[in-house]
């Protein structure tokens, strides 16, 4: 971990999406899935609905292809992490997603890249359970 962020810390100074390319393709860890012989791709998962989005990208609620499992895909532009100079931060959100149990923190089930994205294979919540204002589940 602390070579990743060094490596990121370390490309700030540069402001080109070609750093990016470098710093965020050179991650391997075990969310970086192959699949029957093939890396995973976005093609692996059918687009459903768009469920929100932000400065560096969306978050869109998917159908994996083979499981026809439900997931929440955060996708994330390289330019602009690196433009705003956010590397460090991506990076600590996948790991800290990626390791951390707990039943408050949504699960990163899967993570890839292409050459311009990175993508976020999230545990789909029910929105309808986060619509509901926690004040008034105790008075139901």
């Amino acid at each position: 971990m602390t070579s990743m962020v060094a490596v990121a810390r370390s490309s700030l100074a540069f402001p080109s999406s070609q750093a990016a390319c470098v710093v965020l393709s050179s991650l391997h860890s075990p969310h970086n899935f192959v699949f029957q012989g093939h890396p995973l791709t976005i093609d692996d998962f059918e687009l459903t609905t768009v469920i929100g989005k932000g400065s560096f990208g969306k978050v869109m609620q998917v159908r994996k292809r083979d499981t026809q499992r439900i997931y929440a895909l955060k996708t994330i532009r390289k330019a602009h992490i690196v433009d705003r100079g956010e590397i460090t931060h991506t990076l600590a959100e996948r790991l800290v997603l990626s390791r951390v149990t707990n039943p408050f923190i949504v699960p990163l089930k899967f993570s890839f890249q292409s050459e311009q994205k990175l993508y976020l294979v999230l545990a789909c919540v029910c929105h309808s359970c986060l619509a509901t204002p926690h004040f008034l589940i105790g008075s139901i």
